[in-house]
């Protein structure tokens, strides 16, 4: 158990033929493509709809992120803390393209408050968060957590 996430590529970057497009399902919310037909599934497999994944770790990992985070400035990053990190195995969960300012300003907050610390968890962490941030703003999808 742990996780994950993940921001799936802009349908049209994908570079599906007009016929297997008409057949493609587009999930409104978190803009992941896929097909009810498995011959179609096979045809292209996953790695060809996702722009980028990552593992951001198993609960005690989560955990131990969380406890690296300073608690003076808890309450100034409450998107870090309620909505990614409250919990190792939440999935379904989004942040939308509308929140992607507030999440970069979030990682850059903390990088400031423990700058100078070796906090490697941490570190990894915000590093993994703020490419999924600047790929989801790329593609104009969310980020996914599954």
């Amino acid at each position: 158990m742990g996780l994950d996430a993940i921001v799936y590529r802009a349908s049209e970057s994908i570079g599906l033929d007009a016929e297997d497009m008409s057949a493609a399902i587009v999930d409104g919310q978190t803009g992941e493509v896929y097909f009810e037909a498995p011959n179609l599934e096979a045809k292209y497999g996953r790695d060809k709809f996702v722009a980028t994944e990552k593992r951001l770790g198993n609960v005690s990992h989560i955990a131990l992120i969380r406890s690296q985070i300073p608690i003076e400035i808890s309450s100034s990053i409450p998107l870090l803390l309620n909505n990614i990190l409250r919990s190792g195995s939440h999935s379904g969960d989004v942040i939308g393209s509308e929140l992607l300012d507030e999440l970069e300003a979030e990682i850059h907050l903390v990088r400031r408050k423990t700058a100078g610390k070796e906090l490697l968890a941490l570190d990894g962490f915000l590093d993994d968060m703020m490419d999924l941030a600047e790929v989801a703003r790329s593609q104009k999808h969310p980020i996914v957590f599954v």
